[in-house]
């Protein structure tokens, strides 16, 4: 009745089919009596007498509930990892695009007879491209698990900014 009823039918099946059979190997999952959840890991094999008959099931159940955390532990940070690798190719690609938007934004400026009001929509494009090569930058450091360099902030200028680029969308 401790074993947990996901797990009860498969046990009773291995138990009377495959411990005489000396094929009994199975992990499981028991509820105890203060309803934690503990992973056993149980095998058993028969002894047999001269005439070949089974007398007695010796077996080992080994609680391997700790051993679990630590694969699902292990499991978590291939995930991460894996999404590190995925950020640093992503800001790899993304960083060429910014690139070559920085680059026709400078391409742009130089020509002396554009309106003011174009200039300054460079500015506001060379501005946003550059906020997004930092977040470039960041995910590179996220991704090569180095440690980011806090810096200080000036809410104005980030707020301001924020404010020039809602009043072209808007």
């Amino acid at each position: 009745e401790a074993i947990h009823p996901e797990d009860r039918e498969r046990v009773l099946e291995a138990a009377t089919t495959r411990q005489v059979k000396g094929e009994y190997d199975q992990c499981y999952r028991i509820t105890r009596p203060d309803g934690s959840e503990r992973w056993i890991h149980d095998h058993a094999f028969p002894l047999r007498n001269e005439a070949g008959e089974v007398y007695r099931v010796v077996g080992v159940a080994e609680d391997i509930t700790e051993q679990r955390k630590l694969e699902a532990q292990f499991r978590q940070a291939q995930k991460m990892e894996a999404i590190g690798q995925l950020a640093g190719g992503v800001a790899h690609d993304f960083n060429n695009i910014l690139t070559s938007i920085l680059m026709q934004v400078s391409l742009g400026t130089m020509a002396d007879t554009s309106p003011e009001e174009i200039l300054e929509g460079f500015q506001q494009i060379r501005d946003d491209a550059e906020r997004a090569a930092s977040l470039v930058r960041q995910l590179l450091l996220f991704s090569r698990r180095q440690v980011m360099q806090p810096r200080k902030l000036d809410l104005n200028e980030v707020v301001t900014n924020l404010a020039k680029m809602l009043q072209r969308i808007i």
